[in-house]
């Protein structure tokens, strides 16, 4: 019953206007979900289900901001580390159409793993706005000149490794690395 009032939604939708999309398709997605509203009047029962809707149909990667002090160059004493970085950005998988920054932990709400943006103030911006954050991940230097501040510290930092995804890692502060493949040096 589910699918056929999905299918009919879907349609509606289409015919209003042919950008619309639901974000899930199947009854499955939405049987999973736990936020159903029962109600009854009489001897019916209505069940209200909320049905996420765009105007999209792309993915999202969710990137948590880490910062870490990075060197001046020629003075091992002071360092640098971005002032007031956002909480999280939202990237796109397939067209860098728009993007998605979270300032608090907050506005990341996701429920049954799909954002809600129905109880969070964050908006899509286009993928042409320029901010801080999206210039230090596109990697414009330009940009992160513009639109980045930084404050410097006193502080002589040691070498680290640091984690950041899979099979990734950053070095900082490290002046000479030796990477072992099978018996090969590099």
């Amino acid at each position: 019953m589910l699918q056929h009032v999905l299918n009919n939604v879907r349609d509606d939708l289409n015919a209003i206007n042919p950008r619309y999309r639901l974000l899930r398709h199947m009854a499955s997605d939405y049987y999973r979900m736990s936020d159903f509203l029962p109600t009854k009047h009489d001897h019916r029962l209505y069940v209200t289900l909320r049905l996420p809707i765009t105007t999209r149909s792309s993915h999202f990667e969710l990137f948590k901001i880490e910062t870490f002090p990075v060197n001046v160059p020629d003075n091992p004493t002071l360092a640098t580390v971005l002032k007031d970085p956002p909480f999280a950005i939202a990237v796109p998988t397939r067209l860098p159409i728009a993007y998605i920054i979270f300032q608090t932990a907050e506005q990341v709400n996701i429920v049954e793993c799909m954002f809600d943006i129905s109880v969070s103030d964050v908006s899509l911006l286009p993928y042409a706005y320029k901010h801080c954050i999206t210039a230090l991940y596109r990697d414009v230097i330009r940009d992160v000149n513009d639109f980045c501040t930084f404050t410097v510290i006193r502080r002589n930092l040691q070498p680290a490794v640091i984690h950041l995804l899979d099979n990734r890692v950053l070095l900082s502060n490290v002046p000479t690395v030796q990477l072992n493949c099978g018996r090969n040096d590099v």
